[in-house]
């Protein structure tokens, strides 16, 4: 008995490829040999393999029964380049990520009826020509967070820090999630090809965050975003100051790194700091006090290193050896986390237990916005959607309901 095979616009087939960051080759590996001939409407595919189409591109079934491609989704501006200022290409992992946030905006507006208030309509704004230390200023003010309450939170590993500010910027109408990459099928290097972006809209936007990285680079990635927001831009970035090239984008991305920067770590306070004040031009700064004062202020030693150079205690030359060798500091870190990861693998091999990691059920709980999941809640109890709506919207199961409600409401999983 031949195939049955289904009538459906060609177009929508390569549409759907492209806009999921596949290769006609990537792609052919896991749907169809044929995939050529489908895209080029030299033949219809087969039932299975549209829903083969849809799982892998991570579209609804029925989009490819339109009969023209659908308007797809606005993509932030990428900002990220190679040491040479050649843009870099953005994965499918992170357009997924991408597509997922512009999903649940969308969702949370409508839901909005259900919520104890209106979205906030954001309306601060910035200007490439502003005095770093004053914008972040007003920044501050914004956000609503004083410099005395952030130095006592005082926790090594910024994990209070970091849910602090981003309970802070929720209040204050915009949506925060973090990336949640299945680490099963996300090879390690695209993981951290982004360190955020930012969706940019009056009402709810976006702030997203990768949660590969530390806690310290999330909150920075945070008000790095945010300053984005400010000038009225959306923005794909991974942060980093490159010497060799110079362009707008990359004038942007410094700024908005002095920005975040001088937010949290204010000029006013940080001059005051017996550190500062003891130091003459090009003092050597030691390991341990710039780890030091990185505790304090709940960011990094490079953080704590460019603030030092902006508020001129040190020299270009003597700037960039230090972050050399913080550089350098940090990947043997990091090599060293690694194989302590590794270790622990192979003893809980040899202890004959699974090594699963964080459940992907809870791991998607703990990056979706606590906001945008609160918003869901409401509507669920309220019985204007069905639990199969609350499970489809946050991407978890039904069963896992009172880890969400502990998180909304209580803050913790």
């Amino acid at each position: 008995m031949p195939t049955e095979r289904v009538e459906i616009n060609p177009e929508i087939f390569k549409w759907a490829r492209i806009s999921a960051g596949y290769t006609l080759e990537e792609a052919a590996k896991r749907i169809t040999t044929k995939l050529p001939e489908i895209e080029n409407n030299q033949l219809k595919p087969t039932l299975k393999q549209v829903y083969d189409a849809a799982k892998i591109y991570r579209r609804p079934v029925q989009i490819f029964n339109f009969k023209e491609p659908p308007e797809d989704i606005r993509f932030p501006h990428d900002f990220r380049r190679d040491k040479t200022g050649t843009e870099k290409k953005l994965s499918r992992y992170n357009i997924f990520e991408i597509r997922k946030a512009h999903f649940r905006r969308k969702i949370a507006l409508e839901l909005s009826d259900y919520a104890d208030e209106a979205p906030v309509n954001f309306i601060e704004t910035a200007k490439l020509s502003d005095d770093v230390d004053s914008l972040a200023s007003r920044i501050r003010k914004v956000v609503g967070i004083g410099i005395e309450e952030q130095i006592n939170w005082r926790e090594t590993q910024h994990k209070d820090a970091l849910n602090n500010w981003i309970e802070a910027f929720e209040s204050i109408g915009i949506l925060v999630s973090q990336t949640a990459y299945h680490s099963s099928s996300t090879p390690d290097r695209y993981k951290h090809e982004i360190g955020g972006f930012c969706i940019k809209e009056s009402l709810l936007p976006v702030i997203v965050v990768n949660r590969e990285d530390y806690p310290n680079r999330r909150i920075f990635s945070l008000f790095h975003e945010l300053t984005h927001l400010l000038l009225n831009t959306e923005a794909i970035c991974d942060f980093r100051d490159y010497r060799d090239y110079n362009s707008h984008d990359q004038n942007v991305e410094v700024f908005c790194n002095k920005v975040a920067a001088s937010v949290l770590v204010p000029k006013e306070i940080f001059v005051e700091e017996h550190h500062f004040q003891e130091k003459d031009f090009d003092d050597e700064w030691t390991d341990d006090e710039l780890i030091q004062l990185s505790h304090k202020y709940s960011v990094s030693s490079f953080v704590i290193l460019s603030r030092i150079f902006a508020l001129g205690k040190i020299s270009v030359d003597h700037f960039w050896k230090r972050w050399e060798e913080l550089e350098i500091a940090f990947r043997e870190f990091e090599e060293k986390n690694k194989k302590l990861l590794e270790a622990k693998k192979r003893k809980l091999k040899e202890d004959q237990k699974i090594f699963m990691g964080e459940p992907q059920p809870q791991k998607i709980i703990r990056t979706t916005s606590r906001e945008f999941q609160r918003r869901v809640l409401l509507a669920y109890y309220h019985e204007d959607i069905t639990s199969s709506d609350l499970a489809s919207y946050i991407g978890v199961d039904i069963k896992h309901l009172d880890k969400i409600e502990k998180r909304v409401f209580e803050g913790k999983v």
